[in-house]
């Protein structure tokens, strides 16, 4: 959604600004101004919660840079913030998500962790580009990596980047062999060809219309998981 009007002409001191910060340096744009719109405010998690049906199951995948990823930027020390981040969506989640269907995912080793260790009750996926890509933190470094972290804390499966699986198809079977739910990403889901060499497997793909009927995986609370991708 975009708001009308010349960005430029009507806020020079806002563009002049802009040019000065380090994402505006090295893209020639910053974020939300790029061209003469700006964009509007993004939705909240609280809107979400009110505005949509019950029946509607969220999968709230939780976005924060890794250390490495902060170090590369220069951003400040982040872990009291990261806790508080967390905190946050926790607070929203349990007082507005009442019986709706929850999934959490997150690229961040460390945001799988604190969800796993603040609450017992929401799976949590382990999204990981599976070497597509290069990463400072070896738990998000592989798929072997993350099938390790992802069995070692719990979770509920692991969401990977197409490629290793089109590459070699029995690494799904690998995954499932750890007790995890395997999902996989990325623009291979588009290929037909490519979707042929994994549907025996029956591989589920990250983006679709999500249908699912979780509970907590932990032994604690003697439950099962079980989750539906169409």
């Amino acid at each position: 959604m975009s708001e009308g009007g010349s960005f430029k002409s009507e806020y020079p001191e806002m563009s002049e600004r802009m040019k000065h910060t380090r994402d505006f340096k090295e893209k020639g744009f910053k974020g939300n101004s790029r061209g003469n719109f700006i964009q509007a405010p993004f939705t909240t998690l609280e809107e979400m919660f009110k505005k949509l049906p019950e029946s509607i199951g969220f999968n709230i995948e939780m976005k924060y840079p890794m250390l490495h990823e902060s170090e590369e930027q220069e951003m400040d020390t982040y872990a009291v913030e990261l806790n508080s981040f967390v905190d946050t969506v926790l607070t929203k989640v349990y007082d507005l998500g009442k019986a709706r269907n929850i999934i959490f995912s997150s690229f961040n080793p460390d945001i799988c962790l604190l969800l796993s260790f603040k609450q017992p009750s929401i799976p949590i996926l382990f999204l990981t580009d599976a070497g597509t890509s290069p990463v400072g933190d070896i738990r998000a470094s592989s798929l072997q990596e993350a099938i390790r972290f992802a069995s070692r804390w719990n979770l509920l499966g692991v969401v990977s980047a197409a490629e290793p699986l089109v590459i070699s198809p029995r690494l799904v079977k690998v995954v499932k062999e750890s007790g995890l739910v395997c999902v996989s990403y990325g623009s291979m889901n588009n290929d037909p060809d490519k979707v042929k060499v994994r549907y025996p497997l029956r591989i589920p793909f990250w983006g679709g219309l999500i249908r699912c009927s979780c509970k907590s995986r932990r032994a604690s609370t003697q439950s099962s998981s079980t989750a539906y991708w169409q």
